[in-house]
């Protein structure tokens, strides 16, 4: 059955503009040509209040993955000081664009982090960075939350700082309600840490509209596969269409001096399916059997206490801890173990030369993966051999979106990896 995550709140950020300069003697179709390419191919940054020449963006990479802000790293060539002017004893922050004319990601970015190579021949400057919502990382003011859901507290404290709530609504996450949670001295990052692993066995990440994403593997993973309405080439709109994403191995290979698929238009409908260069699979598999308990178990005075959300089904021994009884707000043990120990360890990483522009965190896809075939054995397909095992409905637990102005092309400079179990 699936159950479709809900929007509890939306983000009230105000999100910085960014001014780009054009030749004013340039003809028209050149600033539209100009514009086709800004973001769409090339990342537009600003840096404080100054918006820093698409030429000197060497490489660029956002960031999106479990338990984490959005963070972006970035190389530029500042051969004339330029960018080390702007800096001074504050706060850094900034902005950046990436993607299509009518859709775009654009969050606001704190630089906390910046190296320096000068000298003969390197002038190149390395940042990372990260979303930036000062108010989530303010002390929050004391306040008691009786008979409360983890979903009621989050909904609170995302509306004292802008920021938006999306939810797939669970047992541990929704339904049992606390008769007495005290919120001291913690900012927002922090408490809703304390929250989601100290309560749920939930995962979380945050997208770059500001929405925080919570949810439990169990729940998430039997969502119908996403759709998307806004074309992967283009960032057009178009008729909703399931997120199936194609790897054919056969593409361009030649065979007996002859070559196979010369034409991807002749072997797959690239309006139906999301077109992947390549793909790896990785697993710790047996290295976190061994780390992870078979059975996790608490006590009190009276007995056994339940930990809900937990599996047997995989890990080794067993470990246990006690409480009192009378401490009914205490947080559970082993909730950010227990969430790993359903989660599949094979991971599955995708490669697209596009921006996907509708891809969200905990988002259910079709994988379509063709590999390489086996010496002596037929090809099952013209696309090669269906890899079984790793093809099918996937978890999107994380992407990020690069650019290197080395291997820059020109049908397209980003490179987008996409993390599923």
């Amino acid at each position: 059955m699936s159950t479709k995550g809900i929007v509890i709140q939306k983000p009230n950020i105000k999100l910085s503009t960014i001014e780009v300069e054009y030749d004013k003697y340039a003809s028209e179709q050149t600033i539209i040509d100009q514009k086709n390419v800004l973001g769409r191919y090339i990342p537009i940054v600003k840096f404080g209040n100054n918006t820093i020449l698409s030429s000197k963006v060497i490489e660029f990479k956002i960031v999106f993955e479990l338990f984490s802000l959005p963070t972006i790293y970035l190389t530029i060539n500042d051969e004339h000081s330029t960018i080390r002017e702007y800096l001074q004893n504050d706060l850094t922050t900034g902005a950046i664009r990436v993607g299509y004319e009518n859709w775009a990601l654009k969050p606001n970015i704190l630089f906390d982090d910046l190296y320096s190579y000068t000298g003969y021949g390197n002038d190149e400057i390395r940042l990372t960075g990260r979303i930036w919502n000062p108010k989530i990382y303010e002390t929050l003011p004391q306040k008691a939350y009786k008979d409360n859901s983890i979903r009621d507290i989050l909904h609170d404290i995302s509306k004292a700082t802008d920021s938006g709530l999306y939810v797939y609504n669970n047992n541990l996450l929704t339904d049992v309600k606390y008769p007495h949670l005290i919120r001291s001295n913690m900012n927002y990052i922090d408490y809703l840490k304390y929250l989601i692993h100290g309560y749920t066995n939930n995962l979380w990440m945050m997208d770059a509209n500001y929405y925080l994403h919570v949810g439990d593997y169990n729940t998430m993973v039997n969502n119908d596969v996403a759709t998307y309405s806004l074309d992967w080439k283009t960032g057009k709109k178009i008729d909703p269409k399931k997120m199936t994403f194609f790897r054919n191995f056969m593409f361009g290979k030649i065979i007996d001096n002859k070559q196979k698929s010369t034409k991807l238009d002749n072997t797959v409908n690239q309006d139906d399916k999301i077109l992947l260069s390549s793909y790896d699979v990785n697993t710790n598999y047996s290295e976190e059997y061994i780390r992870t308990k078979k059975i996790y178990q608490l006590f009190d005075e009276n007995g056994e206490v339940p930990l809900k959300g937990q599996t047997d089904k995989f890990g080794i021994g067993d470990e246990s801890c006690n409480k009192y009884s009378g401490f009914t707000s205490h947080i559970l043990p082993y909730m950010k173990t227990v969430s790993r120990k359903e989660m599949p360890k094979d991971i599955i990483k995708i490669y697209t030369e596009y921006i996907i522009p509708e891809l969200n965190p905990f988002d259910v896809v079709e994988l379509e993966l063709y590999k390489a075939e086996v010496p002596g054995r037929e090809t099952s397909t013209e696309f090669g051999d269906l890899d079984v095992e790793h093809s099918g409905r996937k978890l999107v637990i994380g992407w990020s979106i690069s650019y290197d102005k080395n291997t820059e092309k020109q049908s397209a400079s980003y490179l987008q990896e996409i993390i599923c179990i």
